[in-house]
């Protein structure tokens, strides 16, 4: 004991060191051991290398389950070697997200159905408006996570050839923890549905209950939509209202219609005709009295939630705006030697990664001149905007090259960015598995 004695106080430097180390290599360790390693940084926000799902993933799904953690879902791409040839197949897999410990657990799938679960209810069951298995069943499915058992339901899919009631619906959003929106397609369009085509016949849109699996029709529109409604033309509001952008999907640009307000209230929708706002919208931005602010390069508007309409921002508001998109001018100038677009020609890609924060990239179009000779550098780069202090700075390089890349929350200030699919369709085309962590401050 004597002998140790001595050792510690004659090597007392060396042993600090070797306890140093000790407690880097811990550190470093448990880092690793999370997949979570730091390898691009910011002063607000970090991006992170994070876990492989061993798939090329093209498709992420976020859903928000009962106790807090999020259900995070994949489908992808793996590559089998089958008698020497190698064989692409596609995969779905899932994961809990512990909001608490930021950790992933795997979930098994019996059922691997190649389409993304619509929703989740209270209940934190899976609904399949239209599951696809290898024989075309045309009623609702309901997984259950917690026994992984798919159930039949005699509800009707959503689908033109089902005889059962209700049929014909499409499955837009879920805007609550037991509540979607969907809505009737009686109009017959070729193609994609979402396109520019012009609706001829009159739509209704219809509440759907996730837990009860019932319907309630909603009022008439204000004026009769002139294009389907997606996901990303529905805005939530904090009151139970709802904002519908009337837009199709041009060629080169964006068309606009009018705008409808759904008022839970008077259950009833209000038709607001002016878009000029939202057709050069460049930040929707959420504010902490449940107004929404839409800034763009000439003025900028809010949607007073209490008045339950639209109001020109005052003199200071717009001004301060005006600065705002100034810098960004600038910064996208310096920074990406690109030019400022509106969102929809995908030439710079806005992330919302908090109610009032932006990370702003290369969009999905920019293989334009300068880039053709270096596309893989300048498009890691990221610039932050940040509505509290109307600053818009240089941000965080990402992990991987970011060309169509899907983005989805995981908790709070926690968002994840799936891997990248080749877009010519070439499915051996090198891409990542790991997914990007996204965390800000």
């Amino acid at each position: 004991m004597e002998k140790l004695k001595d050792f510690f106080v004659k090597n007392k430097h060396l042993v600090f060191i070797i306890m140093f180390l000790f407690f880097i290599f811990t550190i470093v360790g448990g880092v690793i051991k999370s997949g979570n390693v730091i390898v691009r940084t910011g002063k607000d926000v970090h991006i992170y290398k994070g876990m492989s799902t061993g798939l090329r993933a093209y498709k992420i799904k976020s859903l928000k389950m009962a106790d807090g953690n999020t259900i995070f879902v994949v489908i992808g791409i793996k590559n089998y070697l089958t008698r020497n040839l190698w064989r692409t197949v596609y995969k779905i897999n899932a994961y809990i997200y512990d909001t608490k410990k930021h950790t992933f657990k795997k979930i098994k799938f019996k059922y691997a159905s190649l389409e993304l679960p619509s929703a989740i209810n209270s209940e934190n069951k899976f609904i399949y408006p239209a599951y696809k298995t290898l024989f075309d069943d045309e009623t609702i499915h309901v997984y259950d996570i917690k026994n992984q058992k798919l159930n039949r339901t005699e509800l009707c899919n959503f689908s033109k050839k089902c005889n059962l009631k209700p049929n014909n619906l499409n499955f837009i959003k879920q805007i609550a923890p037991d509540t979607a929106l969907v809505m009737s397609q009686n109009n017959k369009l070729s193609g994609n549905p979402y396109n520019v085509h012009e609706l001829k016949n009159k739509e209704n849109m219809y509440f759907f209950d996730l837990k009860k699996l019932t319907f309630k029709k909603l009022p008439d529109f204000a004026i009769p939509l002139k294009y389907y409604p997606q996901e990303n033309d529905i805005l939530t509001l904090k009151n139970g209202n709802f904002l519908i952008l009337g837009r199709g999907f041009g060629k080169s640009k964006m068309l606009y219609d009018h705008i409808e307000i759904y008022d839970a209230k008077q259950n009833k929708f209000i038709a607001e005709k002016n878009t000029k706002f939202i057709e050069d919208n460049i930040f929707t931005i959420d504010l902490e009295n449940g107004n929404i602010l839409f800034i763009n390069t000439d003025s900028s508007f809010y949607f007073n939630v209490e008045k339950n309409k639209f109001e020109k921002t005052d003199s200071y508001e717009s001004g301060k705006n005006k600065i705002a998109i100034y810098q960004l001018k600038n910064k996208l100038k310096e920074t990406f030697n690109i030019y400022l677009y509106p969102e929809q020609t995908k030439r710079v890609k806005y992330i919302k990664i908090a109610p009032q924060k932006y990370l702003i990239t290369c969009g999905d179009v920019y293989m334009d001149f300068p880039y053709k000779k270096n596309p893989n550098g300048v498009c890691k780069k990221s610039l932050i905007y940040d509505y509290r202090t109307n600053t818009i700075k240089q941000g965080p390089n990402f992990v991987y090259k970011h060309y169509q890349t899907a983005i989805t929350p995981l908790g709070e200030n926690t968002y994840a960015i799936g891997g990248i699919i080749n877009p010519s369709g070439d499915y051996y085309y090198p891409t990542n598995k790991n997914l990007q962590i996204i965390t800000v401050k």
